[in-house]
């Protein structure tokens, strides 16, 4: 079973007195409609992978309350991956009586009535067409993470397509509030299973991670590491490595959290920690050091 918990600066691990999941918790930490510091998570009757009838849950750090969005939450639905920021919250939902599992991204505020609809935002890509025929189709794929800040919605995506180069077409996108889409990043996942982690906002900034877990040829420090974009001026910069990473959390001042290991450290779906898999490494790196650069591809 996974126990949520955290640390605060300077402190040991705190176990939240949360109801364990045999599952990781899809959490995200940010500021409630007050400004306090409040983490969203999901929780479902049927885990993953076969994951259905899915809530989204708010715990407050400073009240330590653990408290159902139920202006989120549908009957014929489930939600999960959520996010919050100053009172409104994101989530990817899916519906449990459809085959195909199509993932849709909503948002709400915190203080909006049930009756209320929650708006749909753009989301995953619908659909593509080929780079190597005239054929067009629909998307299969997931939302691998969600970050909200302000207007702003952060999706790191990835999906297939007939037609699509490399094993998968991998993206970061942002969805703003009043329906633009801007493309951030994207880039075709091959033999070195280049791949983003780790959507962070800061001081108006967007942060995250590429790495390589497969042929590390592929990724060099010109193309792998954090990756930041000014949200104002829409400027890149990279400080660049290669480190194999499967977690990425920008904190402030130019460092970052990373949990670095070869393999999955034990968190994939039906795996206990102890079952051949390496300890999770969180390191609190040294200050990075960002250079210009163009947009990732």
């Amino acid at each position: 079973m996974y126990r949520l918990a955290i640390t605060r600066v300077g402190g040991k691990p705190q176990i939240l007195p949360v109801a364990p999941r045999p599952v990781a918790f899809d959490a995200d930490v940010g500021p409630d409609g007050k400004g306090d510091p409040a983490i969203v998570y999901s929780r479902c009757e049927t885990e993953a992978p076969n994951r259905r009838d899915c809530d989204i849950f708010r715990y407050s750090i400073t009240r330590n309350v653990e408290s159902k969005i139920t202006g989120a939450d549908s009957d014929s639905a489930s939600e999960f991956n959520p996010t919050i920021w100053g009172g409104r919250v994101a989530w990817v939902r899916t519906y449990d009586g459809r085959a195909d599992a199509t993932r849709y991204v909503y948002t709400r505020t915190l203080t909006a009535p049930r009756t209320r609809r929650s708006q749909r935002l753009p989301g995953l890509p619908r659909r593509r067409c080929s780079e190597i025929s005239d054929r067009c189709s629909a998307t299969k794929g997931a939302v691998e993470g969600l970050e909200l800040y302000r207007r702003w919605v952060a999706l790191n995506v990835s999906y297939t397509y007939e037609g699509a180069p490399g094993f998968a077409r991998k993206e970061i996108r942002l969805d703003t509030l009043d329906g633009e889409v801007l493309p951030i990043a994207d880039q075709t996942t091959g033999l070195g299973g280049q791949s983003y982690v780790g959507l962070s906002f800061d001081q108006g900034a967007l942060y995250w991670a590429r790495y390589c877990a497969g042929d590390e040829s592929a990724c060099t420090k010109g193309n792998a590491g954090t990756f930041r974009y000014r949200l104002g001026t829409r400027d890149y910069a990279l400080a660049g490595h290669t480190r194999k990473l499967t977690g990425f959390s920008y904190v402030d001042d130019n460092r970052v959290y990373e949990v670095r290991g070869e393999r999955e450290c034990g968190i994939r779906v039906g795996d206990p920690p102890s079952a051949g898999f390496p300890a999770c490494k969180v390191v609190y790196t040294d200050p990075l050091n960002f250079a210009s650069t163009k947009a990732p591809r």
